[in-house]
């Protein structure tokens, strides 16, 4: 794994306090133990958007499971969106 994708992962962790960001939405409070990507990071998407915002923190809830962790998908529609904000986040870093 890359320093950036394993340093963005952190993020992801301390911002959530370690804490299963799905579960937590739904009152209940599961320690989390993986960071899933709202935008997939298939490769197709990783082509068109670039490795930098799939794998950036903004992209990124920390889960429990496998059952949350598809939870934290978001549409397809969403994406353009998505890919936006992060854009602005990078530039204000």
């Amino acid at each position: 794994m890359s320093l950036y994708k394993e340093e963005q992962r952190e993020i992801c962790r301390e911002k959530a306090n370690y804490m299963c960001q799905i579960c937590a939405k739904n009152g209940k409070f599961n320690r989390g133990n993986q960071c899933a990507h709202m935008i997939p990071q298939k490769d197709w998407i990783i082509k068109k958007y670039g490795s930098k915002i799939i794998h950036h923190h903004s992209n990124l809830e920390y889960v429990c499971s496998t059952k949350c962790n598809s939870k934290a998908m978001i549409p397809e529609y969403e994406y353009e969106d998505k890919v936006e904000q992060i854009k602005r986040r990078i530039n204000d870093e």
